[in-house]
C-alpha cells in the first residue's frame, strides 16, 4: 500500500496542467494501480529468496551482493553507425546534456549521473528496475527481485531514466557499457572533490567522468570512497540478478549484482538521424501526404502558421481562429459553451478559416487513426524534436514537431512536448487532443482555454462512388430490387462515403461507443428488450438521419443474404463485401470496419480491413438474454453469418429506408 500511495503521488506530480483531464487522469491512475497490483501479486507468489531453488547462474553465496560476470559475446551485438566528424560532440536532449564519444552504436552518454546536477556527483541509488529512492534496499521491498524480465532499457514501467528524463533517455544496456570500455581509454582521476574514472574516446577525444558511487544494501552504504557500481538494463541469467558496471582505481569490468541493492545510473540517449518529409501533393499552396490510412485522410506536412515541417506554428485555444497574447478561461470563447465537432466549420476551425479549400482540423477519430495505424518514433528534423509517423502500408511519413502549450502568457515544454487539438469536444470545458512528450504519446483531453498547435487534414482524394437510386432526408440509398422493397444506404452511419468505417454503436444506443459523456439507455441490462427499429430514442439510424431511416431487422439482413451475391473485394484501398443484387445488378459496399469488443483499450476498432459486424434491430428473445442479432464476417471469406452478440459490443450500422421522402 505504501508503494502504491507513493506511485500515485509521483504520477500526480509528474503530470503537466495540459493533461489534467478527468478521463486522462483516471486512465493513468488506473494503469499505475494495475501495475502495482501486478507487482505485488508476482512478489507474493514468489517464495522468499532463501527458500528459492538454486538456479543456473545464481550467486552461490546470497551474502555477496555482486561479483564478476562472464560476458556472452552473442548478447552484445549492434548495428555500427559511421562517426560523423562534422556532427556536434556535445548537446542537450530535453534539457539534459549528452556527449557523443563517436561509438559504433551511435549512442550518446549523459554528462552526469541520474539525479545529479554535476558530473562529479554520484546521484542517488536505485534498485534494478525500481522507480524511486528507498530508505532500505532489501529483497522484500525490491520491485523486480525474482520477477522474470527482459532488457528494461527504455521500458516506461521499469526504466526510471525513461520515466523521469523522458523519451529518448534510458538506462544503458550491458553491451553499451562494454562498448564504452572497448572504445575509450580509462584514467583514474580526481574531478572537483570526487574521485572516479575519466573515459576518453579513442575515436574523437571526447570524454565523460564516472564518479565513485559505492552501493547501498539494506540501510547501509558501502564503498563510497573506493568503487563505482552502475546499473545496466540487462538481466543476468536468472530472475534475481542483473548486469552492472563495477570499477575501482585499478579495474573496470561487467559484474552481476543482486537486483535489490541500490546502485547509481548513468543515462544514455540514442543518436537519432535527421528526417526529411517527401510530399504527395498540394492544395491551395499547402502540401499533403497520403499515408494509406483506412479513411484515406490526407495530412498536411506543416502546422498552421508554420513555414516548414519542423516549425511549431502558432497556438490556438480550442475552436478559435486567432492566436492571443494570453490564454485564460475568461478569454476563451468556447469555455463552458456547447459546441459540437466543428471540423470544416470556418467559424470555429482555424484550418478551414485560414487555408480553406477543404482543409480542416482533424477529428478525434482521425487523429486516433493516425496513431493506431502508423509507427511512431521520437526524432529530430532540422534540429527540432518531434514525433515521426510512418505508414507501414506505403512508407510515407509526417513529422509533428514539439510545440509546447500556452497557459496565460507563458509557454510550457516547447522543446520536448507536442500538444495538438482535434475538432472533437470532450466536456464543456475540455476537448480531445493528441499529445506526446517525455513519457507520453497518446490521445487525451485538455482544457479548452490552453493554446495548442493545429495540424490540418483533407478528405480522401477519390472516394468510392456507389450508384445511388435516390435519397431520403438527404442521405442516398440503393434499390437492390428486394422483395420487401427495402432500400439500403450507400454508406455506414457516421461515414461520409461508402468505404469509410463510420461510427460504432452499442445495441440500443444512439451515440458512438467512444462517447462517454452522453447518457446511455443501458439496454444491455434489459432481458425483455424489443425491436429498436424506428425508435429515435434507441435506434441510432433514426436518431441521426431522421424518421425515414432505421436499423435493419434480422429478416432484412437475411433477405440481403438470400437475394444478393456477396464478394470479398478491395475497393479504394478498403476491404469488405461487395453486395450485388441478383435481380437488377445494383450493389452496395459493406467495409470491414472492425469492432469494439470488451474493454476500450484503443480509440480505433480492432480488425479494420479484416473483419466487420453490423447490428440488426432485433434482440434475441425466447429466453432470458442480453444479446441481440448481428451480421458478421471476416477476410477468410468463410461465409456471412447472422449470430447473437453482447449488446455492449461496438458494431457498425448500415441504415435502411422504405425509399419515401420525409
Amino acid at each position: 500500500m505504501k508503494k502504491l500511495i507513493i506511485t500515485i503521488i509521483t504520477l500526480l506530480l509528474s503530470i503537466n496542467p495540459a493533461e489534467l483531464s478527468a478521463q486522462s487522469l483516471i486512465h493513468r491512475l488506473g494503469k499505475a494501480i494495475e501495475s502495482e497490483v501486478k507487482k505485488e501479486v508476482k512478489k507474493k507468489n514468489t517464495p522468499p529468496a532463501k527458500k528459492q531453488p538454486q538456479k543456473k547462474g545464481e550467486p552461490k553465496n546470497s551474502n555477496i551482493p555482486f561479483a564478476p560476470a562472464e560476458i556472452q559475446p552473442q548478447q552484445f551485438s549492434g548495428n555500427p553507425v559511421p562517426y560523423d566528424p562534422a556532427a556536434p560532440a556535445t548537446g542537450k536532449h530535453l534539457g539534459k546534456e549528452w556527449v557523443d564519444l563517436g561509438l559504433p552504436s551511435g549512442i550518446r552518454w549523459a554528462a552526469h549521473n541520474f539525479d545529479s546536477a554535476r558530473p562529479e556527483n554520484p546521484g542517488k541509488y536505485y534498485a534494478w528496475g525500481g522507480s524511486g529512492v528507498e530508505a532500505e534496499y532489501s529483497r522484500e521491498n525490491s520491485d523486480c527481485y525474482g520477477i522474470p524480465l527482459d532488457n528494461i532499457s527504455g521500458e516506461l514501467e521499469y526504466d526510471a531514466v525513461r520515466k523521469r528524463w523522458g523519451r529518448g533517455w534510458r538506462i544503458p544496456t550491458a553491451s553499451e557499457f562494454q562498448e564504452l570500455m572497448e572504445h575509450c581509454d580509462r584514467e583514474y582521476i580526481q574531478q572537483g572533490k570526487s574521485f572516479g574514472i575519466k573515459l576518453t574516446s579513442k575515436v574523437n577525444g571526447q570524454s565523460i567522468f564516472l564518479p565513485l558511487t559505492g552501493y547501498k544494501d539494506g540501510w547501509n552504504e558501502f564503498g563510497t570512497d573506493t568503487e563505482g557500481l552502475y546499473w545496466t538494463a540487462t538481466p543476468y541469467s536468472d530472475d534475481y540478478t542483473s548486469y552492472s558496471f563495477h570499477f575501482t582505481q585499478t579495474s573496470g569490468e561487467i559484474y552481476y549484482a543482486q537486483r535489490h541493492i541500490g546502485c547509481c545510473i548513468r543515462p544514455v540517449s540514442d543518436k537519432i538521424e535527421e528526417v526529411k518529409i517527401i510530399t504527395s501533393g498540394e492544395v491551395a499552396g499547402h502540401d499533403w501526404i497520403d499515408l494509406g490510412l483506412p479513411s484515406g485522410t490526407r495530412w498536411a506536412t506543416t502546422n498552421i502558421d508554420a513555414q516548414d515541417p519542423s516549425k511549431p506554428g502558432k497556438h490556438y485555444s480550442w475552436g478559435e481562429t486567432s492566436p492571443k497574447s494570453s490564454y485564460t478561461e475568461s478569454n476563451s470563447i468556447n469555455y463552458r459553451k456547447k459546441v459540437d465537432d466543428y471540423s470544416g466549420d470556418s467559424k470555429y476551425d482555424v484550418a478551414a478559416s485560414k487555408w480553406g479549400n477543404g482543409w480542416r482540423t482533424p477529428t478525434r477519430k482521425e487523429f486516433s487513426e493516425l496513431v493506431f495505424f502508423c509507427d511512431c518514433k521520437y526524432v529530430q528534423q532540422d534540429g527540432r524534436w518531434g514525433m515521426l509517423f510512418t505508414s507501414p502500408k506505403n512508407g510515407e511519413s509526417i513529422f509533428l514537431p514539439a510545440t509546447g502549450h500556452k497557459e496565460g502568457s507563458s509557454i510550457h515544454e516547447a522543446n520536448g512536448c507536442g500538444l495538438y487539438w482535434t475538432s472533437s469536444p470532450g466536456s464543456d470545458t475540455g476537448a480531445h487532443m493528441y499529445q506526446f512528450g517525455g513519457a507520453l504519446g497518446e490521445m487525451s483531453t485538455s482544457d479548452r482555454s490552453y493554446g495548442q498547435a493545429v495540424r490540418a487534414v483533407l478528405e480522401k482524394a477519390n472516394p468510392l462512388e456507389v450508384p445511388a437510386s435516390g435519397q431520403t432526408d438527404g442521405h442516398e440509398w440503393v434499390d437492390l430490387g428486394l422483395p420487401s422493397g427495402t432500400k439500403w444506404a450507400t454508406h455506414n452511419l457516421g461515414a461520409r462515403y461508402p468505404e469509410m468505417n463510420g461510427e460504432h454503436f452499442e445495441w440500443g444506443e444512439t451515440t458512438d461507443i467512444l462517447d462517454t459523456k452522453s447518457p446511455k439507455n443501458d439496454l444491455d441490462n434489459n432481458p425483455n428488450a424489443s425491436s429498436i427499429a424506428g425508435d429515435p430514442a434507441t435506434d441510432a439510424a433514426t436518431s441521426k438521419w431522421g424518421k425515414g431511416w432505421r436499423t435493419p431487422g434480422k429478416e432484412e439482413f437475411q433477405e440481403l443474404i438470400d437475394h444478393c451475391q456477396w464478394e470479398w473485394v478491395t475497393l479504394c484501398g478498403r476491404s469488405g463485401y461487395k453486395v450485388t443484387s441478383k435481380t437488377n445488378g445494383q450493389w452496395i459496399f459493406l467495409p470491414a470496419a472492425g469492432t469494439f469488443t470488451g474493454a476500450l483499450l484503443y480509440e480505433w476498432p480492432s480488425g479494420t480491413d479484416t473483419s466487420g459486424a453490423y447490428w440488426t434491430s432485433t434482440p434475441v428473445t425466447g429466453r432470458t438474454s442480453y444479446d441481440s442479432y448481428n451480421i458478421n464476417f471476416d477476410h477468410r471469406d468463410s461465409g456471412i453469418n447472422i449470430s447473437s452478440g453482447s449488446r455492449n459490443n461496438g458494431f457498425s450500422i448500415r441504415p435502411v429506408t422504405s425509399g419515401t421522402a420525409h
